[in-house]
Parts: structure tokens; sequence; C-alpha cells
């Protein structure tokens, strides 16, 4: 399992991996409206729970541009199926919708 802010470009990287060791990839996409993940990103970024080597601090992506320009495209990442997760409304997700297709994906074997 890996987790990132992957880009269409890290498929370049993540796929002949994948390749090379025949191995099925599954990307899960957590998304939601592009001006409520920024909100959520700039009330997160100064807080003092924020993991020093995450948080930016620099102020770079309190401009809506600036962000969205990096976040956007990392909706275009995949390898392999892909499940996409609206994340808008934390209440409304199927968590266990989530996880059947998880499961199918693997053919029920965690």
């Amino acid at each position: 399992m890996a987790e990132s802010n992957f880009t269409p470009t890290s498929a370049e990287v993540l796929l002949p991996l994948a390749e090379k060791h025949s191995y099925r990839a599954l990307t899960v996409l957590f998304d939601a409206d592009i001006e409520v993940l920024h909100r959520r990103f700039c009330q997160r970024d100064v807080t003092d729970e924020r993991h020093p080597g995450l948080a930016t601090k620099s102020g770079d992506f309190l401009d809506f541009c600036a962000f969205s320009d990096v976040a956007l495209p990392c909706r275009d990442f995949c390898i392999g199926d892909k499940i996409v997760v609206d994340i808008t409304g934390f209440a409304l997700v199927d968590y266990t919708q989530v996880d059947t297709r998880i499961l199918d994906f693997v053919g029920g074997k965690v």
C-alpha cells in the first residue's frame, strides 16, 4: 500500500514496478469539492497537530489558484482499477460500500 498525493506523472514510476512484479493495483481516490479541500487544507496546515514535515507554513497554498493547480491533477492519477470516494461530507460516505469494493478487488482476501 502506498499513500500520497499522486499525480499522473507518478504513474510513470509506479506502473513499471507493478508490471515488473505482476502486481494488480487498485487506486482509491478520496476526493471532494475543491473549495472544501482548500478550506480543510488551510485550517489543518496551521494547527499544532500537523506533523512538522507536512505543514507548509509558507502560505503558498493559502491562495486558492495555487492550491487547485497542485491538487486538481491528483484526480487524474490511476494505476489499475479505480475507486473514487467523495469525502465532501464525511457523514455521507458509505464506508461499507468502499470496504466491499476493495474486498471484491482482492477476492475477499486481506
